[in-house]
C-alpha cells in the first residue's frame, strides 16, 4: 500500500509542476517486480499532413489530433522473461526467441498481459478495487478492461496514444 501511495503522490506532484510552468525532467520511480517507471506529463501529439492509408484501406487527408490529458507512468523497459517468470514460473519462451532471461517477454496473450498487470498491482499493494482488469468468470481466467480503466491506479497496458506519446519523448 505504501508504494501505491508514493506513486499516486508523485503523479500528482508531477502534474502540479507541469501546470505551474516549471521545467520538468523525466522522473523515474521504482515499480513492482523490478520495473522502472517514467512519469509522463500531459501533452499533444502532432498532426501530420499528407495522406495515410487507414486500416479499412481508405486514405485519410490527415490524422486526427490526439492528446494525453493526464499524467501517467510507463515502464522504461519492456518486461523481461525473468520478470514475467516471477509471475508465471511455468511459462516457457519459444525456443527460437531470446536465449537470455534478460530478453523481452513475447508471445503472451492479451489475457496473460492483463493478468500480469493485475499481479503487479497486487505486488504494489494496490487495492483490488483499483485493478484495471476485471474477471468475467468465477475462475478469473478471462479478464476485461474496467469501464473506468483510465481513472484506476492499478498497472495496465498503455493506450495507443499513450504508447506513441511516450515513444516520441517530446519529438515530432
Amino acid at each position: 500500500m505504501q508504494a501505491w501511495g508514493k506513486l499516486s503522490e508523485r503523479i500528482e506532484q508531477h502534474a502540479y509542476r507541469h501546470t505551474s510552468n516549471e521545467v520538468c525532467l523525466p522522473e523515474l520511480i521504482p515499480g513492482a517486480n523490478g520495473h522502472l517507471l517514467v512519469l509522463q506529463q500531459p501533452g499533444d501529439l502532432p498532426v501530420h499532413p499528407g495522406k495515410r492509408r487507414l486500416a479499412d484501406g481508405s486514405l485519410s487527408a490527415r490524422l486526427r489530433p490526439r492528446s494525453v490529458s493526464s499524467p501517467f507512468a510507463i515502464a522504461m523497459y519492456e518486461t523481461t522473461i525473468s520478470q514475467y517468470q516471477e509471475y508465471d514460473p511455468t511459462w516457457v519462451p519459444h525456443p527460437l526467441g531470446s536465449k537470455y532471461r534478460s530478453g523481452p517477454v513475447y508471445g503472451i496473450s492479451a489475457q496473460q498481459a492483463a493478468a500480469y498487470c493485475n499481479w503487479l498491482s497486487a505486488q504494489s499493494g494496490i487495492p483490488q478495487d483499483q485493478f484495471c482488469y476485471l474477471a468475467t468468470d468465477a475462475e478469473e481466467e478471462f479478464l476485461e478492461s474496467a469501464p473506468d480503466i483510465l481513472s484506476r491506479r492499478g498497472y495496465r497496458l498503455p493506450t495507443e496514444t499513450e504508447w506513441e506519446y511516450a515513444c516520441r519523448a517530446g519529438t515530432t
